[in-house]
């Protein structure tokens, strides 16, 4: 997490030394190219981190954003969404919860090995009555701590869920 946080934060450095010389479109290349991959690569990973670590990693890519957008530096107190937006970037909570989404689907249709599959149970297959979410893959195993609330499994259930009752 230190390397990828140090990586980031020597990117946001050069594109804070451009800004002055590059236009806009040219700054969001840049952070394409060198910063969003590490962000997308192992954005389900680096959600298993601590918050403070994940929050620290935000700073840092509102910190481009700002580099990109060409604002002074105590702009940082000003809200971030409407940069993020103007220019079509996700945040790193954002690129998480798509990619859970994403990786969600692919369960659903099979689209994935089988070992993988099968890490998340649809309840018909733990339950022999009918329930109201009978075909959900939101069978939670009763083992609930910290350290398994932050793995994948728990995570797919607080952003998979939510998005079916919005159907």
């Amino acid at each position: 997490m230190e390397t990828i946080i140090g990586k980031i934060s020597k990117t946001c450095g050069i594109l804070n030394k451009l800004k002055y010389c590059l236009p806009r479109s040219i700054l969001l290349n840049i952070y394409s190219i060198l910063i969003l991959p590490y962000l997308q690569y192992c954005a389900t990973v680096l959600a298993n981190c601590n918050y403070s670590e994940l929050i620290s990693l935000f700073v840092i890519q509102k910190h481009a954003v700002r580099n990109i957008c060409k604002l002074k530096y105590l702009t940082h107190t000003a809200p971030s969404a409407p940069y993020f937006k103007n220019l079509h970037i996700l945040t790193i909570f954002d690129i998480y919860t798509l990619q859970v989404s994403q990786f969600m689907f692919q369960v659903t249709f099979n689209l994935l090995p089988s070992s993988l599959v099968t890490y998340f149970q649809i309840n018909s297959a733990v339950h022999s009555y009918n329930t109201r979410h009978l075909q959900d893959y939101d069978h939670i195993s009763s083992i609930i701590t910290a350290k398994h609330l932050k793995k994948l499994r728990h995570s797919v259930y607080k952003i998979h869920y939510p998005l079916k009752l919005k159907q």
